[in-house]
C-alpha cells in the first residue's frame, strides 16, 4: 500500500496524473461486471476517503460504463480480497479513463484498504502544486527542460513528496509530461498548439450546433445560462479577478454546448483536446485580457436561446479566431514559445 497520504489526492479529475504515474506497490487488480459482459485490467486502485469510502480505478482509454450496468467487482492483486463497487462518474484522459466509484462492500480479504479508506485524509499539497505552476507559467523552466523531484523541492521549500504531487498535478495540467528517459519535462507550448486546439474545439461545436440545436430539448440550453454567467462574473473591466474560476466555467459552458448532442464520443474528443492546459499555457500566463471574450460568447449563448443557426455558428468562429490572435500575441511576447 502507499505510505505516504500525501502521494494521493482526493479530487478525482486531479487523481488522473496521480494514476498515470502509480507508485509500484500501490494495489491493482481486475474489473468484472456481475454480468460477465466486461473483464478489464486495472492499473491502478486508489483509495478515497469518505463516509462512505470512495475508490478511484484506471482503466484503458475509450471504455466506459453503459446505462445500467453501473455495478462493478475489483478482485483486487496482491492484498487479495474484493471490492463490491457503484460508478457514479467516469472521467475520460488520453491514455487512460477513471472510474469514480463508491465502495459499497470491501471484503474482509482486504483490510488494509478498507483501514486506508476510512482513516486517513490526504494532503494535496495545493501550495506547492500552485507555487510550482506559477514558474512554470512565468517560465523560469525554459521549455522542453527537465523537472527533477528533489530540485523542485528546493525550489519551492517543500519537502519531496509534495513535490513529486505537484508534477504529477501539473501533469495533468498538461505542463509538464513524463518522458520515460529523460523523467519530468516541461512541454513546449506555440502558436501551432493553440491554433490546432482552438480549430479542434471550433468545429466540433459547429457540428453539434448543425445537428443538434433544432431539437434540443430547452430545459438543456437553460443550463448553459449558470455557467456563462459564473464565466463572466471573472472577467471584469479587461481582467481576470479569479483566472481559475473563469477557466472552469469556460470549459463547462463549452463542453454544456458539446453535450447538447447527447453524444458521449464527442465529449470524449472535447476533453481530450486539453483545453485547461492550452488556455492555462496561453490565457493563465497573464492577467490582463479582452472583454471582448465575454462579449462574443454572450452572442454565441444568446443565439444559441433563440435557436438562432448561423447567428450560432457565426459567433463560435469569432470565438475561435479572437482565441487564436490572442494567444499568437501573448507567445509573441515570449518570443513564440512558453
Amino acid at each position: 500500500m502507499i505510505s505516504d497520504p500525501r502521494q494521493l489526492l482526493v479530487d478525482p479529475v486531479e487523481a488522473v496524473s496521480q494514476l498515470r504515474r502509480r507508485p509500484v506497490d500501490q494495489l491493482t487488480g481486475v474489473l468484472v461486471q456481475p454480468s460477465g459482459s466486461v473483464r478489464l485490467e486495472v492499473g491502478s486502485v486508489v483509495p478515497v476517503t469518505g463516509d462512505p469510502p470512495g475508490v478511484l480505478l484506471s482503466v484503458p482509454a475509450q471504455w466506459a460504463p453503459q446505462d445500467g450496468e453501473r455495478s462493478l467487482v475489483v478482485q483486487l492483486d496482491g492484498a487479495g480480497g474484493r471490492l463490491d463497487c457503484e460508478v457514479v462518474d467516469h472521467l475520460p484522459a488520453t491514455r487512460l479513463t477513471v472510474l469514480v466509484c463508491r465502495v459499497d462492500q470491501a471484503h474482509a480479504a482486504a483490510p488494509s484498504f478498507v483501514q486506508l479508506s476510512t482513516r486517513r485524509s490526504f494532503d494535496l499539497a495545493d501550495d506547492a502544486y500552485l507555487r510550482a505552476r506559477e514558474l512554470v507559467l512565468l517560465r523560469q523552466y525554459p521549455p522542453d527542460s527537465t523537472l527533477d523531484p528533489e530540485d523542485l523541492a528546493f525550489d519551492l521549500g517543500a519537502d519531496p513528496p509534495s513535490a513529486t504531487v505537484a508534477l504529477t498535478r501539473l501533469e495533468l495540467d498538461g505542463l509538464v509530461r513524463r518522458d520515460p528517459d529523460r523523467g519530468y519535462v516541461v512541454v513546449p507550448f506555440d502558436a501551432r498548439s493553440a491554433d490546432e486546439t482552438f480549430d479542434a474545439r471550433c468545429a466540433i461545436e459547429l457540428g453539434v450546433l448543425e445537428t443538434a440545436l433544432a431539437e434540443v430539448d430547452g430545459t438543456r440550453i437553460a443550463e448553459l445560462r449558470p455557467s456563462f454567467d459564473a464565466m463572466a462574473g471573472q472577467l471584469v473591466d479587461g481582467r481576470f479577478l479569479d483566472f481559475e474560476r473563469y477557466l472552469d466555467a469556460n470549459v463547462a459552458f463549452h463542453q454544456q454546448i458539446v453535450m447538447l448532442s447527447d453524444n458521449e464520443a464527442l465529449r470524449a474528443a472535447y476533453l481530450r483536446l486539453g483545453l485547461k492546459a492550452v488556455m492555462t499555457r496561453s490565457f493563465g500566463s497573464t492577467r490582463a485580457t479582452s472583454q471582448r471574450f465575454i462579449g462574443i460568447q454572450r452572442a454565441l449563448l444568446r443565439s444559441i436561446e433563440a435557436r438562432d443557426l448561423e447567428a450560432a455558428k457565426e459567433s463560435a468562429i469569432a470565438y475561435r479566431d479572437l482565441a487564436k490572435d490572442r494567444a499568437r500575441s501573448i507567445l509573441g511576447q515570449t518570443g513564440g514559445w512558453l
